[in-house]
């Protein structure tokens, strides 16, 4: 997951009149977290330009439509602080990475965190317990996850094989804890909105070594999961 995420920073000024006041004790920054999914296709043509192969020689381009992941306990971690206990927690609750083709973001998590200094961010691809699936599985957002087969993640998309489409839904049960560097620490303020936007790109959900993995193929799902973690 770590080489499949690309981190946006944007720092808002907000009017004084939609923030805290600059006095109170409270200390708390805004902070919005975006998702998007970027580069829907991967294609034969561009990976051999590349001198990359596709395993098998499956297909001749992928095209993810939608990704959706199950996520949960979103929190930051503090500059020079060795100390994990320190850790500010923003979001707790389960709550969905989505990315799909109209190049759209997507609401990940949005709220208010103790202002300061933090490099790095650290959350965790989840998998519902059973005892949790009657809570989830008539919530739209989560009806999908909150099955029987407790999925993490599901991406939608059309492999094409020889002018021939073939529509597919990959799903795995993948779980990890992941901690992601900020490539420069990010300073969190009152009186200011941050913006942090996540980016998937599908190459790196398909690419392993010098292979593109088909994601029709079951023998490929172990790979794939790797990848996603």
């Amino acid at each position: 997951m770590k080489n499949l995420l690309t981190i946006l920073i944007i720092m808002t000024f907000c009017l004084i009149s939609s923030c805290s006041d600059s006095n109170d004790p409270s200390n708390k920054a805004t902070l919005n977290i975006k998702s998007e999914l970027t580069q829907g296709t991967v294609q034969l043509t561009d990976l051999v330009n590349k001198e990359i192969s596709v395993l098998k020689t499956e297909v001749d381009s992928v095209r993810i439509n939608k990704v959706r992941i199950l996520l949960s306990r979103i929190k930051l971690h503090l500059k020079n602080n060795s100390n994990e206990n320190d850790d500010k927690a923003f979001h707790t609750g389960p709550f969905i990475f989505v990315g799909d083709s109209t190049d759209s973001y997507f609401d990940l998590a949005n709220g208010q965190i103790d202002a300061g200094t933090y490099e790095k961010i650290k959350f965790e691809i989840h998998r519902f317990e059973p005892n949790e699936l009657s809570q989830y599985k008539n919530n739209q957002t989560f009806k999908d996850f909150a099955t029987d087969n407790r999925y993490t993640t599901i991406f939608e998309g059309i492999a094409y094989k020889n002018g021939e489409a073939y529509p597919f839904i990959y799903d795995g049960t993948v779980t990890a804890n992941l901690s992601l560097d900020f490539e420069t620490p990010i300073v969190l303020q009152e009186n200011i909105t941050t913006n942090i936007y996540f980016q998937i790109n599908p190459f790196n959900l398909l690419k392993s070594g010098g292979s593109i993995l088909d994601p029709r193929d079951e023998e490929n799902r172990n790979n794939i999961d790797n990848l996603i973690k």
